[in-house]
């Protein structure tokens, strides 16, 4: 089931960005869900700009991840 967004406030150019980039991570994990699995078994993997990032917890891999943009 693709990914459906609902937002009240109109959108930006940025926000555009945002959410295309949000999308291509998002198929870019799916894409490679079976190696990230093998890679980073037991642990949080959030992507930015198609690069994993890991941890032990979600907000780490969050942090971590946005620390990279």
């Amino acid at each position: 089931m693709p990914l459906q967004f609902s937002h009240d406030d109109p959108a930006t150019p940025e926000s555009a960005v945002q959410a295309r980039q949000l999308m291509e991570d998002q198929q870019w994990y799916a894409d490679h869900a079976q190696e990230l699995h093998e890679r980073f078994a037991g642990l949080f993997v959030a992507v930015a700009e198609r690069e994993p990032f890991a941890a032990a917890t979600r907000e780490a891999a969050y942090t971590m991840a946005k620390q990279h943009k």
